[in-house]
């Protein structure tokens, strides 16, 4: 999905109204809104790291060896391996965990956009305390109910990667939307991991 023009206009008209040098931006909006996709745009005219809480979740505990000899880090993976989901939860809103991981992902001091938190009030208070003099803006974007119907019915997901894409273009000028047409081929993609195998596969042939 393309961001359109008009709502890049309305965000330019916001960033040029005022916004420090180093920005701090949380985006929020309903299920149905690709939260990522803006959150790049948004730092690519920002000049700012994108910073999603849910993927150095992901990264400390897909690579949790190499964290042995951290202590902080060691005590976050073991928070987040705790089987009990809620108790897990509140211990990390309790000790700040995720305020403290955004502050040392690499280039945050220059500011960022983050897209998947908070997800409370209590986690925004959190937020709006240990971010360094405050967020200095939160967007609540939402997708009207036919946009995003119409965008369902041009969805396709494929079958090897999971990637989505979307079988026509769909516009809807009043409200900046814009979804371009990107269907591969059979409607099945070739992910890296795939392709990598495939090139494996005709070396060993050799």
């Amino acid at each position: 999905m393309k961001i359109a023009n008009s709502t890049l206009f309305k965000f330019n008209k916001i960033k040029n109204s005022g916004l420090p040098i180093c920005p701090k931006v949380v985006l929020l909006g309903s299920p149905n809104v690709d939260l990522r996709l803006f959150a790049h745009r948004i730092g690519i005219d920002l000049g700012v790291p994108v910073v999603s809480i849910k993927q150095i979740y992901k990264t400390l505990l897909s690579f949790e060896e190499q964290y042995s000899s951290e202590t902080f880090y060691r005590k976050v993976i073991s928070i987040l391996k705790n089987s009990n989901k809620v108790e897990s939860a509140l211990q990390l809103e309790a000790e700040m965990i995720p305020e403290k991981l955004l502050n040392l992902t690499k280039y945050t001091e220059l500011g960022y956009v983050v897209y998947d938190y908070p997800n409370n009030v209590s986690q925004a208070r959190n937020l709006e305390q240990q971010s360094n003099g405050g967020i200095n803006l939160a967007l609540n974007l939402m997708l009207k109910k036919d946009i995003a119907f119409e965008k369902e019915k041009i969805k396709h997901q494929c079958n090897n990667c999971g990637r989505e894409y979307y079988k026509g273009n769909l516009t809807f000028a009043a409200e900046g939307t814009h979804i371009q047409e990107v269907f591969p081929e059979d409607g099945v993609c070739l992910d890296v991991s795939k392709i990598y195998n495939i090139i494996n596969s005709v070396v060993h042939m050799i």
